[in-house]
């Protein structure tokens, strides 16, 4: 008796990572040329209409994608907000390589070597929500939403983009804590069973990441995706595209020198999404006939990772929290423009930057993060911050003012006193984990806490004086 169809197919699906039809006609010994005829019509049929393959055209070969998919890599960029939370929201980041059955709150997510991930539930406006499930397609996005609370009707005459959505995201605040995670910092996620959606990560340090292969990553798989849509126009939604994509463009794609789906959807320039007939797709862009090149797409040298990256590089000794206060401290004391913060901020300091590109680079960034933190910043909960990240900031001037000068003077750091120099570094750390925590929305202090902070900081700007005071003599005694 014959192997019946459907178990020939689902054995097919877990054991070769590809075959031809008349692979599987060989295990299946039909009695003769009509019934080969008729068993290779239906194979074909039913496997053109399941989604766990993809077709190879040229070489008429179908493909498990649970084979495909098996141990790939891939990038995931947690936003700042998520950071701050503790949480991954998993949105469209999962949803090109596993089962189109799973919804993002049925992915399963594990750090490397250990236990599964709880969720909890998270309460956004739409309009926050959205970034992280655009490439689901608007009208997925309006299922997956209803699947999680019937009352989410994004779609309705009531919905604004203010209305509040609450959705399921993961726990990951001790991951964040013990790996010293921030922004530019990557999760590795790797695939562990593509069709129940299983998958593991690890941490990446966004140092580590070169902007050029980035770019270069998002015009592959663009080129990649164009050939899907000049095979099947919009016969897709978008998750499905983007599994397209990576299966067009090959293994080559996966890995940890790619570009998160997130910063894809940023940086694609040759395809865009659409509207048509109520369904999302993905198509060519239209052509910019101005003959520019925009300014996002030059290539540096240097390491344009992230904003902390290029700062290290150029040799600025600012961290992320620094500069996250000046923007801070500027909204409160309502000043609103850009350039001011710049004038303040960096002021006549040189950045040594590698290139002009870099410096481009630097600038969008830097525009991006203003824009970001001016546009939700909350001055009344901010009103007992405040004063002491500006007592903060007075000295981290006064200490960037200091190596500014040392600069200047073209004298290296480790030609000062390393003790000294220590003390300072360390102070420095500890007044940064302040700002850390003076920044992040979640922090609210009482008048006690205020007063132990101020105190705190009056003796960190007396050992700072002693401290940089000590090291001018030894500057002008030695140097």
């Amino acid at each position: 008796m014959h192997e019946h169809i459907d178990q020939v197919i689902e054995r097919f699906f877990q054991e070769r990572p590809e075959f031809t039809i008349q692979d599987m006609l060989d295990t299946m010994s039909p009695a003769d040329d009509t019934e080969r005829k008729r068993f290779a019509e239906k194979l074909e049929r039913e496997i053109n209409v399941d989604d766990r393959f993809f077709f190879d055209h040229d070489r008429m070969h179908f493909y498990s994608r649970q084979k495909f998919f098996h141990h790939a890599e891939f990038v995931i960029t947690p936003s700042e907000f998520e950071i701050d939370e503790g949480i991954l929201i998993p949105g469209h980041r999962f949803l090109p390589f596993a089962f189109s059955d799973v919804f993002p709150s049925e992915i399963t997510l594990r750090e490397c070597g250990g236990k599964n991930l709880k969720l909890r539930k998270i309460t956004m406006k739409l309009s926050e929500l959205l970034p992280y499930h655009l490439l689901m397609g608007l009208e997925q996005i309006g299922d997956f939403l209803v699947a999680e609370d019937p009352e989410h009707d994004i779609y309705g005459d009531g919905s604004t983009p203010d209305s509040m959505i609450t959705i399921s995201a993961f726990e990951l605040g001790e991951f964040y804590r013990e790996t010293g995670f921030s922004q530019g910092d990557v999760l590795l996620a790797r695939v562990l069973d593509w069709e129940k959606g299983v998958f593991d990560f690890t941490y990446h340090s966004g140092s580590a990441r070169d902007y050029s292969r980035i770019k270069n990553w998002v015009n592959e798989y663009s080129l990649a995706l164009e050939k899907v849509i000049a095979d099947y126009e919009n016969y897709f939604d978008l998750p499905e595209f983007l599994a397209w994509g990576f299966f067009y463009g090959g293994k080559t794609l996966f890995g940890a020198e790619g570009a998160s789906l997130d910063e894809f959807g940023k940086m694609m320039e040759r395809i865009e999404i659409r509207i048509e007939q109520g369904q999302s797709i993905l198509a060519l862009a239209e052509e910019d006939e101005s003959g520019e090149v925009p300014e996002d797409v030059m290539i540096s040298t240097g390491n344009t990772a992230s904003l902390e990256a290029i700062l290290a590089e150029a040799g600025f000794p600012m961290t992320m929290n620094e500069l996250d206060s000046y923007m801070l401290d500027d909204c409160y004391n309502r000043e609103l423009e850009f350039a001011d913060f710049y004038a303040r901020c960096f002021g006549e300091r040189r950045l040594g930057f590698a290139d002009e590109a870099q410096e481009v680079i630097f600038m969008n960034y830097l525009e991006d993060r203003w824009e970001e933190l001016s546009s939700r910043y909350n001055r009344e909960r901010d009103e007992a911050k405040a004063p002491i990240r500006d007592r903060i900031l007075e000295l981290t001037t006064e200490r960037l003012d200091w190596l500014q000068s040392l600069a200047d003077l073209e004298i290296p750091a480790s030609h000062m006193p390393k003790d000294d120099m220590k003390r300072l570094a360390d102070l420095s750390a500890r007044l940064n984990g302040i700002l850390g925590m003076l920044n992040s929305e979640k922090t609210e202090i009482s008048e006690d806490e205020s007063e132990s902070m101020l105190d705190l900081i009056d003796r960190s700007a007396e050992l700072q004086s002693e401290l940089l005071e000590k090291m001018n003599h030894y500057m002008h005694g030695h140097c």
